[in-house]
């Protein structure tokens, strides 16, 4: 296992404890609760810093602007989202001491978790050739884990953002938030715990399956072309070297021999 891969398989543990820990806290007890917060925040923070790091030493993928989620690398899509990650994280932990910064954190924390879930698709359709157990079926539930978290975002940030304009709302958009939250959430683990644990078999590359091929059908047969004669630049018509070697060859002993009994018999 590389060192790029110990760092994101790293990141994704740090991420989910974070996830966990943070519907944890909204258990109605106010100390409890925030300082399971910070923990949270402690975690999401580590997870964003290691994925930030080893986004820079993924491999290189061809551009192709083909389609709308290969506006950059996979890697690169990595990148943006981790940064953003980090940002919201930080700007997070400042709410604590400013709450206006908590409607920006959330929003942050959705941009971060799209720019992802493009990033996660992009490699699904785009698989790396660095990566050899790679799977599709894999890679496909990592990305229902992926849009999961992006809706728990997008509904924290419409939630919050309602209750810090309609104060009045805040309690039961702060009750309807967690119980959607907390299904969706489930079904997120299930799909991370599914493309982390799933028995999932690689996928055969072009290169492979050839060989493959070539093992079960044999070893290529190389068809040797056949030598043409050399044009004649004679003066006769219709000419052909075979026939001509042919009717140069002396006439056979049993040719002779019918033709001397022949005359022989004339003579009588």
């Amino acid at each position: 296992m590389s060192n790029v891969t110990k760092l994101s398989n790293a990141s994704s543990y740090f991420f989910i404890s974070g996830f966990i820990i943070s519907k944890i806290k909204y258990l109605p007890i106010a100390l409890v609760s925030s300082a399971l917060n910070l923990i949270s925040l402690l975690f999401y923070l580590i997870g964003y810093g290691l994925w930030f790091i080893a986004s820079h030493f993924y491999p290189g993928q061809a551009k192709k602007n083909q389609e709308w989620y290969e506006f950059a690398q996979f890697k690169e899509q990595y990148l943006y989202a981790a940064a953003l990650g980090l940002i919201a994280t930080t700007i997070s932990m400042m709410a604590i001491f400013s709450p206006i910064m908590l409607l920006l954190s959330v929003w942050l924390f959705f941009g971060s978790n799209i720019i992802w879930t493009i990033g996660e698709y992009n490699k699904l359709n785009n698989p790396p050739s660095s990566e050899e157990n790679f799977s599709k079926d894999r890679q496909n539930a990592y990305v229902s884990y992926a849009l999961s978290m992006s809706v728990i975002g997008f509904i924290t940030a419409v939630s919050t953002t309602a209750a810090f304009f309609i104060p009045v709302m805040t309690i039961p958009l702060l009750i309807i938030t967690t119980i959607v939250c907390i299904g969706v959430g489930a079904l997120a683990l299930e799909y991370w715990l599914e493309s982390k644990f799933g028995d999932y078999q690689p996928d055969i590359s072009t290169d492979e399956s050839y060989k493959q091929m070539t093992n079960n059908f044999g070893k290529k047969i190389n068809l040797k072309p056949n030598p043409t004669p050399e044009p004649y630049h004679g003066t006769k018509p219709l000419y052909s070297a075979q026939h001509d070697v042919k009717m140069r060859e002396p006439p056979s002993p049993d040719l002779e021999m019918d033709l001397s009994s022949h005359t022989c018999k004339s003579q009588h």
